[in-house]
């Protein structure tokens, strides 16, 4: 586990102006929209044409879930696919789901979160993220990543993100350790079915230079290899500004990685898309890039690996407009451009939100995301090629959906995973085209 105190006393790193030669931005695959608007005829015959999509009925994977921990994904190296989420009274679970999304439930290893770090009865814990790791060597249990924050009664807290079954990666605030509110502000767990990693936001005031103090992103794993350098990006602020550090941490964080290949991560931070890279071993790739889009804040963005190829995905809040990029995961990303979706059915009111992504074992990007105002989200999906051009219109998965994952199976369809109100629910797409 790493130690905070540590953490807390690195050199604040000065931006460097020069650019690298190997950060040149690498060949994007963008596509800029058309400004022409379809006419209403045109798009009623869009509309009136058969999808090449199938969609299975949806399945009720689980219910009574809680809805703020989210659903969390992960394609184990077998071809199984795992879902991580909590249940109503708070206890990691995981489904395995087959080809069709039904599920079965192994037991969960968590034995150091059970004896090490038992709630007491007082204390108010909130599951952040359950993010499945793997069965263990006998198969039979599997394991966890559990990001937790308690509050105890007198308002002091507990933040713990990392496995279940030992000692969190990154912690503050444990039974060993003095409350420490100025340093880790938020973390979340992640795995790509080979390897287990944290991503978190940590803001130190006894690093504070002539009245600036940085709010960093680093990244913490656990294993052969130690991160040499585990600071991704970081950002000055005024020391009054982060005496609440929360709105000013790197927000919604992203990762996906390719084993063997290297690492990509993304979130969003005051007001901007920051994108960082690393290698196989989690080691430092050049430096992290930051994106801006006018007065427009980004959306939770969504990321895809294949071989050595990345895909990059990110909305606009209020708006329905689809930014991506592709780049080789050893090169530089280029800024996400406006697609030219073929959406027949556009939304006419909300936005397009809890964006997924997920590349098919051909090359092809399957995509898909929420639509509609908040209080009546519809999950919807669209095949995009390896250059993001559209090889099928955008339809219609599920009424309901506020938060969704996709995952291409090794038969080239889609499994879509998505919340509707406490029920996590699940349907199988495939495609011809």
């Amino acid at each position: 586990m790493r130690s905070l105190v540590a953490l807390s006393i690195l050199a604040v790193v000065a931006c460097n102006p020069n650019k690298k030669k190997d950060d040149t931005p690498a060949a994007s695959a963008s596509a800029v929209a058309a400004n022409a608007t379809p006419s209403a005829s045109a798009s009623s015959a869009a509309a009136a044409k058969a999808s090449p999509c199938t969609v299975e009925a949806a399945v009720t994977v689980d219910n009574g879930v809680r809805a703020d921990a989210g659903i969390t994904l992960v394609k184990l190296p077998d071809g199984r696919i795992a879902l991580g989420y909590a249940t109503g009274s708070g206890e990691p679970k995981v489904a395995i789901l087959d080809a069709a999304g039904k599920a079965s439930f192994p037991d969960i290893e968590k034995d150091y979160l059970d004896q090490k770090e038992k709630k007491d009865p007082k204390t108010k814990r909130a599951i952040l993220r359950v993010t499945p790791l793997g069965f263990v060597k006998d198969g039979m249990k599997m394991r966890v990543g559990v990001d937790m924050l308690d509050t105890r009664p007198d308002k002091t807290t507990y933040l713990r993100c990392g496995p279940a079954d030992s000692a969190p990666l990154l912690s503050q605030g444990g039974p060993d350790s003095p409350p420490d509110p100025d340093n880790l502000v938020d973390c979340r767990t992640f795995s790509n079915g080979h390897k287990e990693w944290v991503l978190a936001s940590l803001v130190s005031v006894d690093a504070a230079m002539e009245g600036k103090v940085p709010m960093r992103w680093i990244v913490e794993h656990e294993g052969k290899h130690p991160i040499a350098d585990i600071v991704l990006d970081e950002k000055a602020f005024d020391l009054k500004t982060v005496e609440k550090p929360e709105p000013y941490g790197y927000q919604v964080p992203v990762g996906a990685g390719v084993h063997d290949t290297g690492y990509v991560f993304a979130s969003r931070q005051a007001g901007a898309l920051v994108v960082a890279r690393r290698d196989a071993h989690l080691q430092k790739a050049g430096d992290a890039v930051r994106f801006g889009f006018g007065a427009s804040a980004p959306t939770m963005p969504a990321l895809a690996t294949l071989d050595h190829q990345a895909a990059l995905f990110v909305g606009l809040y209020q708006k329905t407009d689809v930014l991506g990029t592709t780049f080789a995961i050893e090169a530089k990303p280029a800024k996400p451009e406006k697609l030219a979706i073929d959406d027949p059915n556009p939304p006419t009111a909300g936005d397009r939100t809890s964006l997924t992504a997920s590349y098919t074992p051909k090359g092809d990007i399957f995509l898909a995301f929420a639509d509609g105002p908040a209080t009546s989200k519809k999950a919807r999906m669209t095949v995009l090629g390896g250059d993001l051009k559209s090889r099928v219109p955008v339809f219609d998965v599920a009424d309901g959906g506020s938060e969704l994952r996709v995952v291409a199976t090794d038969d080239q369809k889609a499994l879509v995973t998505y919340l509707a109100g406490n029920e996590i629910k699940s349907a199988t797409v495939s495609c011809k085209y």
